[in-house]
């Protein structure tokens, strides 16, 4: 017997939503939820049917659907995400840090949108999500561990030159023969660069191994680019 919120379509000329979850909001619980059909056609990657502020907050056992946009985006809060199931939402379904990976647990496979500037934590980018994509330079600082397992994908998409992936400390991306990692841009782009990643030096360590780099860079390139 779940509860519905619905948006009855997407539409063409207004929003549907979002829900917010506010900073100042205390322990907001949603279980068992069927989230639907809110948004907007014109959507992007940042239009969210529910945007979460406040680390208190539960979303369990609850379907995110037919979004127009995203589903989840978690605005600086570090919420439970668990055993939810997305489906059909035409952006990604959910957006947050990379440094907040672990509060999403149990979930189906997702398409993650990642906005940190700077990693504060080790990180790891798990096999069985969809795919990750950079809304925002990404940069391993150094002291830092970026792991990118086995058959994990990583897209670079063009938006004013912020998908770069910069390692100043450590990056392993190590797949194998049989279940490579991507680095993808979905395409060249004729107005901003896409990518790259930047091994710096003050990098130590860092493995690429079975990694398949694909439509990254420039279409009005040089061969610097």
């Amino acid at each position: 017997n779940t509860i519905k919120f619905t948006g009855g379509g997407i539409d063409y000329s207004n929003e549907r939503g979002p829900v917010v979850i506010d900073t100042t909001s205390i322990n907001s619980v949603l279980n068992y939820v069927t989230v639907s059909q809110l948004g907007y056609y014109y959507s992007s990657d940042y239009t969210a049917a529910i945007i979460i502020r406040s680390s208190s907050c539960t979303v369990s056992n609850c379907t995110i659907q037919n979004i127009g946009g995203t589903g989840i985006q978690l605005d600086k809060a570090s919420p439970s995400i668990s055993s939810n199931t997305f489906t059909g939402n035409t952006n990604l379904d959910v957006i947050l840090d990379v440094d907040r990976l672990p509060r999403l647990t149990g979930n189906n496979a997702m398409k993650i949108g990642l906005t940190a500037g700077t990693m504060t934590t080790n990180d790891t980018l798990v096999a069985g999500n969809t795919y990750y994509r950079l809304l925002d330079n990404l940069t391993v600082p150094s002291g830092k561990t970026l792991m990118i397992q086995a058959g994990a994908e990583l897209q670079f998409p063009s938006s004013n030159s912020i998908s770069r992936l910069i390692v100043k400390g450590t990056l392993i991306a190590a797949g194998t023969a049989g279940n490579t990692i991507k680095f993808t841009g979905g395409g060249i782009d004729y107005s901003n660069e896409r990518g790259p990643v930047v091994i710096d030096t003050t990098s130590i360590n860092s493995v690429l191994n079975y990694v398949t780099v694909s439509q990254l860079g420039y279409y009005y390139s040089s061969d610097y680019t």
